[in-house]
């Protein structure tokens, strides 16, 4: 059996203290300083998004070796790439494999964005 690596609590918890400090930042300047064009909201999903990860403690390999398993998610060259209703049913796939059974349509939707 494999071992899986998890994301450690600490790269969580650093990752979570960056994203909240650079969202004070961005709150201190100017509309037009915001970094990467994120929007109020964005900035919101993205910390909303690290917590959850900490909390779920997600299992990053895994999911890297999801998305490998769907060429039509990444593999430019692929055929399946430029197949829209095959790449959205890869996406569906995974949301089903990293979504909690007693998630809302709602939450599965959003991870599915």
């Amino acid at each position: 059996m494999t071992s899986r690596r998890t994301l450690s609590d600490d790269a969580t918890s650093r990752f979570i203290a960056e994203e909240e400090e650079n969202e004070h930042e961005r709150e201190q300047g100017s509309d037009s300083e915001i970094e990467d064009n994120l929007s109020e909201d964005d900035i919101h999903k993205r910390v909303h998004v690290s917590r959850e990860m900490e909390r779920q403690n997600f299992d990053t390999e895994l999911f890297i070796d999801e998305i490998e398993k769907r060429p039509a998610i990444w593999d430019l060259e692929s055929p399946d790439y430029a197949n829209r209703i095959l790449k959205r049913r890869s996406w569906e796939e995974l949301v089903l494999i990293f979504s909690d059974k007693d998630d809302s349509e709602e939450k599965k939707k959003d991870l599915g964005k």
